[in-house]
């Protein structure tokens, strides 16, 4: 079977190859005549590759069947130059000749096709958003002088942000603001794909989304809708205008009252300055309009560009072994990146201090574009797409005043913390948090609103491809699995094994799991110490500094498993132990484990 699939493929590319065809629909025929497309090869391949292939054939065959004889050829000098030179000579000749290195062409060639095709999507789609919508639809909004700042994060992974678990305490300044009512975050947020320029990019900021079928060419943005609302709208970016002219979102920026390139004023990685600087500019101007300002930060590939270093150096240096296990092996992006996401969080806290300033009603949304994987440098590439690498954050915070004007709006978002979202669906959730009244919204579709539809059964991914809870979604499956544990209180019957390292003990912490087994090894290297970790050579940090990596009062069972008891330390390890429980006071939670017989 893997013969035919192979020969299938092999056809398909020397017809390609032979007619200059590009990985387009009408090259999809050679593969349902595939004896056609062999035959028809045979008249248009290249004779210098086929007489390249015949000569090292016979050329490989014959020095093979010498060494089979134990015969020896002996070449000398001169002959050896001499083929050298015609080999050279042939080399050249096939590459001046453009007919005869298609491969490379062929690819370079598709790939360019298939960006001119995305590219013409665009730039449709960019005319249509230039023509006059004043005809098409009414918006208004009845009371004046709101503030509100949406955040966009180009490629922010929750699974990097302390608030969301992870081990690292990337985000001390938003984990202490969910401390008050004001600010909410939500758990179940992801991105509907990861292509950012397809005329439905992962987070829409226009009427299209996976599920309304609406036609890119009679959608409008939410910008249209504020401006015809009266809103005075702001974009202010750091990434650079005529690099991204190509994305949907750059071309909806375009329709903001102010649009404010800030990558040309940011010196030295200065993000953070440069941001809350012009923001302070911006809100000094006082108005009695209503105000939306959208900042998006660019914070993609690569990291080390993306932060000021003297200001983020948080994390710097070897990956400690005891937090990341084996992704602690020289990936020092990962540094790079919760450095990153430092400055985000500092930069959030900057604009939040600036609202709360402000006299009336403000709110801000942070919710990203798409998230990068930056643990197995995966990127955002679409075509390596899995269900962890589509999980965003989001984060919204909202003034007294707002809570106290709009009480119901915040009520039903705070119940909706744990509700399934995707980013696609922004557009209408923006106009029900600003309270806009438009013929162009859809409540179903507004995480504020008591009507909003997605759940379990209708959430997708992919252009509504794709079910989100797809078998493969174990993200999804595992949150399902403990929420029915815990609500039933049996959750204490499933102990997840080898949690060996900080950054494991967060992640089930997180998920609701306050049981675990975990592998220790006493005493190494003349120690008086139980060691996280299965094998010798990747031992992470001490069993005391383990516990205090989470809120230890809270766990219920630990089952430890000691890989290295024996005769010689079995009396030091028990006296360990009794330390152990007298410090914690966790006999009764402790099962210990040992293979050694004494």
């Amino acid at each position: 079977m893997i013969i035919v699939v192979y020969a299938i493929f092999i056809a398909y590319i020397l017809y390609a190859l032979n007619f200059d065809h590009l990985i387009i629909e009408d090259t999809l025929y050679a593969l349902i005549n595939i004896k056609q497309a062999i035959i028809e090869r045979v008249h248009h391949i290249s004779l210098w590759w086929l007489f390249i292939v015949i000569v090292l054939g016979c050329g490989m065959g014959y020095f093979l069947n010498m060494q089979n004889k134990k015969q020896y050829l002996k070449i000398d000098n001169f002959t050896l130059l001499f083929f050298s030179i015609i080999v050279f000579i042939v080399f050249v000749v096939i590459v001046m000749n453009r007919n005869n290195i298609r491969l490379g062409y062929f690819v370079k060639h598709t790939i360019e096709h298939k960006s001119q095709e995305n590219i013409g999507n665009i730039e449709k789609y960019r005319k249509i958003q230039k023509k006059e919508h004043s005809s098409d639809f009414i918006a208004s909004k009845n009371k004046k002088k709101e503030t509100y700042v949406v955040v966009i994060p180009e490629s922010l992974n929750k699974g990097h942000m302390g608030i969301y678990g992870y081990m690292r305490d990337t985000t001390p300044c938003m984990a202490e603001r969910l401390k008050s009512n004001n600010m909410l975050l939500f758990n179940n947020i992801y991105t509907s794909q990861l292509n950012t320029r397809k005329p439905l990019p992962p987070l829409s900021l226009n009427e299209i989304n996976q599920y309304n079928n609406i036609p890119y060419q009679d959608a409008i943005s939410v910008i249209d809708v504020l401006n015809k609302a009266e809103f005075e709208t702001y974009w202010l970016t750091t990434q650079s205008i005529n690099s991204s002219k190509y994305k949907p979102m750059s071309i909806i920026s375009k329709s903001a009252d102010h649009l404010i390139n800030l990558k040309s004023s940011i010196q030295n990685n200065k993000t953070e300055e440069t941001v809350i600087k012009t923001l302070n500019n911006v809100l000094k101007q006082k108005s009695e309009r209503n105000r939306v300002i959208f900042i998006y930060l660019g914070n993609r590939w690569s990291y080390s560009s993306r932060y000021d270093k003297e200001k983020y150096n948080f994390y710097g240096g070897d990956l400690p072994l005891g937090e990341f296990g084996s992704m602690a092996s020289g990936n020092s992006n990962i540094n790079h990146y919760d450095n990153n996401v430092r400055q985000i969080d500092h930069i959030v806290d900057s604009i939040l201090e600036i609202l709360q300033k402000e006299k009336g009603v403000s709110g801000l949304l942070l919710i990203p574009e798409y998230p990068e994987e930056a643990t197995r440098n995966s990127g955002h590439f679409s075509e390596k797409i899995t269900y962890d690498m589509i999980q965003i954050p989001m984060i919204a915070w909202f003034s007294d005043d707002y809570i106290k004007e709009y009480r119901n709006k915040y009520n039903i978002l705070s119940k909706n913390t744990d509700r399934l979202f995707s980013n696609d669906m922004l557009y209408d959730t923006l106009l029900g948090l600003f309270d806009v009244s438009t013929s162009r919204y859809n409540h179903e579709y507004d995480l504020s609103s008591k009507k909003y539809k997605i759940d379990e059964k209708n959430a997708f991914i992919l252009y509504g491809q794709k079910s989100y809870i797809n078998k493969d979604n174990y993200i999804y499956w595992q949150k399902a699995n403990i929420k029915y544990l815990i609500d039933r209180n049996i959750s204490g019957r499933i102990i997840p094994p080898r949690v060996t390292t900080i950054g494991k003990l967060r992640a089930i912490w997180n998920d609701g799991f306050r049981s675990f087994e975990m592998d220790v090894n006493y005493g190494i290297k003349g120690t008086d110490f139980f060691h996280i970790g299965h094998h010798l050579n990747v031992l992470g940090v001490n069993i005391e500094d383990f516990f205090e990596s989470v809120v230890f009062h809270e766990i219920r069972k630990v089952w430890l498993h000691s890989k290295n008891l024996n005769q010689n330390n079995y009396r030091q390890a028990l006296t360990r132990l009794q330390y152990l429980y007298n410090k914690y006071k966790i006999k009764a939670k402790f099962i210990v484990e040992s293979s050694t017989t004494l």
